[in-house]
């Protein structure tokens, strides 16, 4: 027990080195990651996953994007891409890993395979190009979460001009598992988001999420360490009893 709150303790500190790092790099991947870390983890609670896999998909929503710290700052506004900042883009998710694994070396495995997987889509995806199947289930709740927060934001090149309706029905037409899409949809309109409507502020006007300068928490409020992978950590349906990709819900 105390083995696992040490270890849980010693995430958390290594998490505030990693949050440092991508708010200095732009405050807007900061503020994805947090919105991303906190609507994964609805999501994940309304698919029936367990607390424990709850808080490993906080972790994975908050440092999905953190191989973004490697780009040149002036890609995040560039569109369109050239080849050779698509190359740079498609191998952030296995940088990302790398680096979480550097400044969070007791980070579950777990976490850092879905950081690797959440451009993957049903074998259209990056940088491996892998099916559905193949996924990790958190790997499909964070990159369909993620999809949605990085629609909601506004880009240099791209207003943000859609309403969440909107996204979510473009989203469920771009090979995302349905019941993610579906337990997406109903924790926005739910309360399960912790106050939904600064939730939507924030990404919408861009304004600081709450806690102000220099604060942040991922804490989860649990006092157990992500496990280790485990022979029941195969890809396939969901805790709750969820469909694949590509098979609409009932």
């Amino acid at each position: 027990m105390y083995l696992n709150i040490i270890n849980a303790l010693l995430v958390q500190r290594d998490l505030w080195t990693v949050g440092v790092l991508m708010r200095e790099w732009h405050e807007d991947l900061f503020r994805h990651s947090i919105l991303t870390a906190d609507l994964a983890v609805s999501v994940a609670r309304r698919l029936g996953f367990s607390d424990i896999d709850v808080e490993l998909a906080r972790l994975a929503g908050f440092l999905h994007d953190f191989g973004k710290v490697t780009w040149p700052k002036e890609l995040v506004a560039k569109h369109p891409l050239d080849s050779e900042d698509w190359q740079i883009v498609k191998v952030h998710p296995i940088v990302g890993a790398r680096l979480a694994k550097e400044k969070a070396p007791n980070l579950s495995l777990v976490v850092l395979r879905v950081v690797e997987e959440h451009h993957e889509r049903d074998g259209d995806g990056y940088p491996r190009g892998l099916q559905a199947s193949d996924l990790h289930p958190l790997s499909r709740v964070v990159a369909c979460v993620e999809c949605f927060v990085a629609l909601l934001e506004e880009r240099p090149y791209r207003p943000c001009r859609l309403t969440y309706e909107q996204i979510l029905r473009q989203i469920s037409l771009n090979g995302f598992d349905w019941a993610v899409v579906d337990a997406l949809q109903k924790a926005i309109m739910s309360e399960d988001i912790k106050d939904k409507n600064n939730f939507f502020t924030c990404v919408k006007d861009q304004t600081p999420p709450p806690g102000g300068q220099g604060q942040f928490s991922l804490s989860g409020g649990s006092d157990q360490t992500p496990r280790q992978p485990s022979p029941q950590d195969q890809p396939g349906a969901f805790p709750g009893g969820g469909v694949t990709a590509g098979t609409p819900a009932s």
